[in-house]
């Protein structure tokens, strides 16, 4: 028996014009997603991670989503560290807050194995975005150990064993959250850290100088400042981007804000939003200059009144100005019962050309999917198949599962109706309480997530 409600849920999935090319966001999987990667190869595989050691996976663009367990206790971990090698896609690198070690995918993320630890059984973190590839060989890897030492390590083999090559003086700072390699700099490392410092290493990691920040001869912006993303552009290496996370909401002033380098990452000066928190940034490179794109942060338990949260915005004149792109998204509510609208990571997809945001309440694309299924042009998984007809939704899903949980969301994110269903055979759903208009189908079992499009006419 189908059991059909209303639900007056906050929403879900959003579709809103942010330009006269009718660009919008669209929800990919209503689950916590702390980190996003694309293969390089085939931008129609997609890969996000979630609590737990969970990944997902999607190989038809994110019409469906298969569940992999790095870890198999149930322990309340983050993968925020995923790196999808450019020079074996089967490969995949994986850690986080709380995962401990970084773990090793050759399969492409269907099977794990920890590939380093603690000897000594301390707490190994990677927080954020702390596992890279280096610009100059993919098959050298660097990852920066957010807690206990802060060491340094690299891979010469694509992950498969790691060295320590270096420390920084916990002296400076208790807590490394991230890691990047500056474009054609024969190998320059930065390294964003607690107490708002920035890091600068010229010899393969082995040694480490503080940078100035905000203003000339300042390394350290306030104690419990983070950096939790550096990014360079590629078409310019010496220009950089840094965001600022606030951790303490009453020492918001002077604090948080996007930096900006000019002179190859030397020093950085705050360019943008001022006193607000935020973590992720992003480039997209176009014919004449680079995009520059922010997502905002948040803990739980700060202050509302804190800016951070639910900001996305974007730059198109070097940092000048600056365009929301959120006004109209509706966050929603995450796997973990948190309405907290925190951008974990925002991802350009340089191959199939799009924007991704992996977010606290879900994984997000900004593409024009929704213009084509409007035209008439179906979207879905290709196991299931959904027809309108006297009032009812038919659905034939030909896997044949014997129960499944769905869900119906509008395009502006409300949540109109859920239950569980019997899957094995064919399946009506009463379309009673929807009005015209473009609806989405999420089709869940407990290790794959599918999804479909219909119209109400």
């Amino acid at each position: 028996m189908i059991r059909l409600f209303l639900a007056a849920a906050i929403g879900l999935l959003t579709a809103f014009d942010v330009s006269a090319q009718g660009a919008s966001w669209r929800l990919l999987r209503s689950l916590t997603s702390f980190t996003v990667q694309v293969n390089h190869d085939d931008p129609s595989h997609i890969m996000f991670g979630n609590r737990r050691g969970r990944v997902y996976i999607s190989h038809d663009g994110g019409k469906s989503f298969a569940r992999n367990d790095i870890q198999t206790e149930v322990v309340n971990n983050s993968v925020s560290s995923l790196l999808w090698s450019t020079a074996d896609t089967s490969i995949v690198i994986a850690g986080g807050f709380r995962l401990d070690g970084i773990h090793r995918s050759t399969d492409g993320g269907r099977t794990w194995a920890r590939v380093l630890s603690d000897n000594a059984n301390q707490i190994i973190w990677f927080i954020s975005e702390a596992i890279i590839e280096s610009t100059e060989d993919p098959s050298v890897l660097y990852a920066a150990r957010g807690t206990v030492v802060n060491t340094i390590y690299k891979s010469t083999n694509t992950g498969l064993t790691w060295d320590s090559v270096g420390i920084i003086d916990r002296a400076l700072t208790s807590r490394l959250c991230t890691i990047t390699m500056r474009p054609e700099s024969n190998g320059e490392l930065f390294v964003g850290a607690l107490g708002g410092r920035i890091f600068r290493s010229t010899d393969d990691g082995v040694s480490w100088q503080s940078m100035s920040v905000i203003e000339e001869g300042r390394d350290t912006i306030r104690p419990d400042s983070e950096i939790p993303k550096i990014v360079f552009r590629r078409d310019q290496p010496n220009v950089g981007y840094a965001v600022v996370a606030i951790s303490n909401d009453l020492a918001r002033e002077g604090n948080g804000g996007v930096l900006r380098t000019t002179d190859g990452g030397l020093t950085w000066y705050r360019m943008a939003y001022a006193d607000t928190s935020l973590w992720a940034v992003e480039t997209r490179q176009r014919m004449d200059t680079t995009d520059v794109f922010i997502g905002g942060f948040r803990m739980s338990f700060q202050d509302p009144s804190l800016p951070g949260d639910s900001i996305v915005a974007v730059s198109k004149d070097n940092g000048i100005t600056w365009t929301s792109i959120s006004d109209s998204l509706n966050w929603g509510i995450s796997d973990d019962a948190s309405s907290v609208a925190n951008s974990w990571v925002l991802r350009w997809d340089t191959i199939g050309k799009k924007l991704y945001l992996a977010a606290e309440t879900g994984l997000f694309v900004y593409d024009e999917v929704l213009t084509s299924v409007r035209e008439g042009q179906p979207w879905g998984h290709a196991s299931l198949s959904v027809i309108t007809r006297d009032g009812f939704l038919d659905v034939r899903d030909s896997m044949r599962p014997a129960s499944v949980h769905w869900t119906v969301h509008d395009m502006k994110g409300a949540q109109f109706a859920t239950g569980v269903a019997d899957a094995s055979h064919d399946v009506s759903l009463p379309l009673s309480p929807l009005t015209n208009g473009v609806y989405l189908l999420t089709w869940e079992t407990e290790s794959l997530i599918r999804s479909a499009l219909f119209t109400v006419r």
